[in-house]
């Protein structure tokens, strides 16, 4: 990770434990979308630096000062203004050919207060995947 959860906990201004877990997910989930859309793997963007760190840190801020009505749109453009230095054209020009299309997929639930209840990593295939677009309506919106 290029944020530890220590600096994490001192950019939001954090003393306690209590919400270490939440931060952990959170801070995973900024740092995948991070990567995303500056469209390089996760061991690439951790080499970008000081730009990279920083669109984490806003992204985690976000979404932990927004946990309960994220506007995940208004993040993403800012997030593309930030990355805009480091961000590729392509993603086939960063992220080497696997040869699996599974997705790791980061998932974290709360409750109505905005306290964690449950989160995770789990890999989804690719039949799995299209299931989840199809259901929500995603796939010919995308």
């Amino acid at each position: 990770m290029i944020v530890t959860l220590a600096e994490a906990k001192e950019y939001l201004r954090i003393d306690t434990d209590y919400d270490d877990a939440m931060i952990e997910v959170l801070l995973k989930s900024a740092q995948k979308l991070c990567a995303d859309v500056a469209r390089l793997n996760e061991k690439v963007y951790e080499m970008k630096g000081d730009v990279a760190k920083v669109a984490v840190l806003y992204a985690l801020g976000y979404l932990y000062e927004n946990r309960a009505d994220a506007d995940m749109h208004k993040l993403t453009l800012t997030l593309r203004s930030l990355l805009f230095s480091i961000r590729q054209e392509t993603f086939s020009e960063s992220a080497p050919d696997t040869g699996t299309t599974d997705t790791a997929l980061t998932f974290a639930m709360f409750d109505g207060n905005g306290n964690l209840v449950n989160s995770g990593i789990r890999i989804a295939s690719e039949s799995e995947m299209a299931e989840m677009l199809d259901e929500g309506g995603l796939r010919d919106g995308v």
